[in-house]
């Protein structure tokens, strides 16, 4: 088959400079060796076993073109199912027909991941999502019909046949705080599109998702996208990225060869053969070490039809016995909610397998499993998010891949993030009960009840998840989670930890519901609760109150706090022998401050007294330095009158007098206060004043 360059260079031939941009990049490195076999494993449905998958994959031959007629024949078509209507059975028999391939979105925050989606399907979610980031896992399915219009340049000029029966693409959270959701999105998928943002190139978040499409063995194509913002880019809106670069100015065809070349290179480094999909060899001698990277943007759609395409592409000529519709059954609840008008419902996405009309399903719920008939399987308009309100479409039954709902009775308390199951007979409920019970205690087994920690409450099994692992990475501790509204009972459990510790007197709430029982026992027990419809916003929350706490705390305990200072007398310097004492000294290491409490050093240390003042040439200071000679004014015990040959000699010294519970205050409000050499003067301290 000929590349997408041949095509184009054939198109401008009258004008080489045209198309220079699109030149073959010279870009070494692929897949070390390990990962070119599973890579391997992933996109050949060939093989059988595990064996067969990770054998050494030999040098491919370059094949001649192949044609359509050759497609056929390895790929039977299949007839288009009739548009669905209400109580309506699909036409295809179950395991007749390929489903549709999952694609899931991933890359770093604000990329443009759902301003992508929007795009293609007209809507505009992101604008109305916390923060213009997703914060949990929609689902959208494009039809045939939809994928064959959107990508109508390249059905004509490269004879592409529509043989899957859709495309289901799951759009997932894009912040580190949401590795956990992007590990269940990943898993879902069939093919990844990972968004890189073409003026910053590979980014935190990118590199995370990567390294999930590593370890899944999961194929995936790179949108390179907000091309737009090139400098003298001139927008065609809705055009294939091959034509809309031709119509672009030298200066902006060498701003993208730039950014591309960078973009390019970055992927090099993280051991990835990334190649612009004009560049490559489509068919079935494709090469998996070559990752196709498709130029888009999200504002204009510009590449959308680009990247519709090749996804479709790849999975339809790499995928076809993965993506013939199985018996087993994997679902995950992405969200549970209340439709006016059917009561509790289940988002779901059916990964595998079949859901019909008065199946026995079982899911985890907050009061322990629930077990219930479905009652009505209901789908979005075709192309309309399956979050978005929208006309619903009643079906008896529902084959993989596709988002639906599920209205049955008794789901209320159901865990949304959890998996769904079906009983084949009764005897099998109470064994897939138990299934859920351990799905959830696998994460909640995690929380340690006996310890002081904070109280996590979340939206879904899977937010709480992300929120607890990004906890545990910080060190916080947590010791009572939830999920669903927040309400007085929840607190409980923390009151008595936040009259012992108030670092640990806080709920963070995540996308849930606070009562006002809730809200006025919260105040009424000085427990704070942060809530937020962003993870790292509540995060960020928390750390300004340990803040602003510890700073409070901190000025608390300065009027109490004991410094380390070491001084010596001078010789006949006993100024003043009266109350108060008066003597010059030296400071030899540490700051003398007043307050500080002196003690003499030896076998027998005396307290002599504290510092109640310190003068330089008659005027008063508040410090007094290394090297600094000083009178220092000493409040002696009552009971004390120094004599000059007696209790002061010449070059005695004096230190702190200092005891555990003090260097523990320092330990905890001062630690950064103090330099090293504080540090190691009161190591000194501890041992002459024989401190435990």
């Amino acid at each position: 088959m000929a590349t997408f360059l041949d095509d184009l260079n054939s198109d401008n031939s009258d004008n080489p400079e045209e198309t220079e941009v699109l030149a073959p990049q010279d870009v070494p490195g692929s897949w070390d060796a390990s990962d070119n076999e599973e890579k391997k494993a992933s996109w050949d449905d060939s093989s059988d076993s595990e064996e067969e998958a990770v054998k050494e994959v030999p040098k491919v031959e370059e094949k001649p073109e192949v044609k359509v007629e050759e497609v056929k024949k390895v790929v039977p078509k299949v007839e288009e199912k009739p548009k669905v209507t209400a109580n309506v059975e699909p036409q295809a028999e179950e395991g007749e027909h390929l489903r549709s391939p999952i694609c899931v979105i991933m890359g770093h925050v604000d990329t443009g991941k759902t301003k992508l989606l929007d795009k293609i399907r007209r809507s505009n979610i992101q604008e109305g999502e916390a923060g213009g980031i997703t914060q949990q896992i929609g689902a959208t399915y494009f039809p045939k019909e939809t994928l064959r219009r959107l990508t109508t340049f390249f059905a004509d000029k490269f004879k592409l046949e529509y043989l899957l029966p859709g495309l289901l693409i799951i759009d997932t959270p894009g912040h580190e705080s949401f590795s956990n959701l992007r590990s269940r999105g990943s898993s879902l998928c069939d093919i990844a599109i990972l968004v890189v943002d073409i003026m910053h190139g590979i980014e935190k978040q990118t590199r995370e998702s990567i390294g999930l499409l590593r370890a899944k063995k999961t194929p995936f194509v790179v949108a390179l996208n907000k091309v737009d913002r090139i400098s003298d880019w001139k927008a065609n809106p809705g055009a294939a990225f091959v034509d809309s670069i031709r119509k672009q100015s030298q200066h902006c065809k060498d701003q993208f060869k730039k950014n591309l070349a960078s973009a390019l290179t970055q992927f090099q480094e993280e051991g990835l053969n990334a190649k612009p999909y004009y560049e490559m060899k489509f068919g079935d001698n494709v090469r998996v070490s070559e990752i196709p990277v498709i130029p888009t943007s999200a504002i204009t759609g510009e590449g959308i039809p680009d990247l519709l395409a090749i996804v479709h592409l790849l999975t339809q000529t790499k995928m076809q016995k993965k993506l013939t519709s199985k018996n087993e059954l994997q679902c995950t609840v992405l969200e549970v909610k209340v439709e006016q008008g059917i009561g509790t419902t289940l988002d779901v996405i059916l990964v595998n397998g079949v859901l019909r009309v008065n199946d026995t399903i079982v899911v985890a719920g907050l009061n322990g499993p629930i077990s219930t008939h479905i009652r009505a399987l209901l789908t979005p308009e075709p192309m309309k998010e399956l979050r978005v309100k929208s006309q619903w479409v009643h079906h008896e039954v529902i084959y993989a891949a596709m988002g639906c709902k599920i209205a049955a009775p008794g789901l209320e308390g159901a865990i949304a993030g959890s998996e769904l199951f079906v009983a084949s007979n009764p005897d099998e409920v109470e064994e897939l009960k138990s299934k859920v019970v351990a799905d959830v205690e696998s994460i909640l087994g995690k929380v340690d009840k006996t310890q002081d920690g904070l109280l996590v409450q979340a939206s879904t099994l899977g937010s709480l998840e992300a929120l607890l692992s990004f906890l545990e990475s910080k060190e916080i501790p947590v010791c009572s989670v939830g999920i669903g509204p927040l309400y007085r009972r929840d607190l409980l459990p923390i009151q008595q930890i936040a009259q012992r510790n108030p670092k640990f007197a806080v709920a963070l709430a995540f996308n849930v519901e606070i009562s006002q029982e809730a809200q006025r026992y919260a105040q009424e027990n000085d427990i704070k609760i942060f809530n937020a419809e962003i993870i790292y916003h509540l995060t960020d929350m928390y750390d300004s109150y340990l803040k602003d706490l510890k700073a409070k705390m901190k000025e608390a305990a300065r009027a109490s706090a004991i410094f380390p200072v070491s001084i010596q007398y001078l010789e006949n310097q006993l100024i003043h022998r009266s109350k108060p004492v008066i003597i010059g000294v030296r400071v030899l290491e540490g700051t003398l401050r007043k307050g500080t409490p002196i003690t003499t050093v030896g076998d027998h240390p005396r307290f002599i007294g504290t510092v109640d003042s310190i003068q330089v040439n008659k005027q008063s200071i508040d410090t007094a330095n290394v090297n600094q000679e000083c009178a220092v004014s000493i409040k002696p015990p009552n009971d004390w009158n120094p004599v000059a040959d007696e209790d002061f000699h010449p070059k005695d010294i004096f230190v702190t007098r200092m005891n555990r519970p003090s260097i523990d205050l320092l330990k905890e409000h001062f630690r950064d206060d103090l330099k090293k050499e504080d540090w190691e003067l009161i190591v000194k301290i501890k041992r002459l004043l024989k401190i435990t």
